[in-house]
């Protein structure tokens, strides 16, 4: 598992207490693949060691190393930085098998996903672009507030596994919104909590409409 500390993601070992060569490897790949990027902050070596469950000692000899290398510059006071002069070397591509076989293709329909511009974000958003909520009209105070409250509420078990059709209490409480300001009689198995607009489309599409159907 890859480790997640005060700085860059640190590259996974295989080991549980890795030796100094097999540390000293890891993250020289590391910046060479480009995982981790030129000028990027790495950990203390003190958070590393803790990080990896091995001495102090070891890392700050790992990273000794690589500084007299040129992998990394270190400045008392600022930390340890991968140096802006590492390029990262050329990587084979995601879709070449490493045994030597037939590139892996995506599929048509995955084409066809991919060609389509719905799941792009503009790079400059304007108005009226499609999908694109605006932020600034969003009652962030009231949602913090809110969602603390659900925490303290529900506990752990929220965060399992739960009805794919959404929490019984807020299908409820639709419901009885419903029932009060739009008088339509329904009930918490009627209602469904969709994550967005797009996915509560598609889920009536799929449920109503046939291939060839005008819509």
């Amino acid at each position: 598992m890859a480790r997640r500390s005060r700085g860059a993601l640190l590259p996974a070992v295989s080991q549980a207490r890795p030796r100094r060569g097999e540390l000293y490897r890891a993250l020289r790949d590391a910046i060479l693949d480009g995982r981790i990027a030129a000028r990027e902050r790495l950990p203390s070596s003190r958070q590393a060691a803790r990080d990896y469950g091995v001495s102090r000692g070891l890392v700050e000899e790992v990273f000794a190393q690589l500084g007299d290398e040129g992998f990394l510059e270190r400045t008392v006071g600022r930390g340890t930085f991968v140096s802006a002069r590492i390029s990262p070397r050329r990587r084979s591509p995601a879709n070449v098998p490493r045994n030597g076989g037939a590139p892996v293709r995506p599929s048509t329909r995955g084409l066809a996903l991919v060609d389509g511009a719905n799941c792009r974000e503009p790079p400059a958003l304007r108005p009226f672009n499609a999908g694109v909520a605006d932020t600034s009209a969003f009652p962030f105070a009231t949602w913090q507030r809110l969602v603390a409250r659900a925490q303290r509420t529900l506990g752990r078990d929220a965060l399992g596994f739960a009805d794919p059709r959404g929490l019984h209490d807020l299908r409820a409480a639709v419901a009885r919104y419903l029932a009060q300001f739009r008088n339509l009689d329904c009930s918490a198995d009627e209602v469904v909590i969709f994550n967005s607009a797009q996915q509560a489309v598609l889920a009536l599409a799929l449920l109503l409409l046939e291939r060839g159907d005008a819509v």
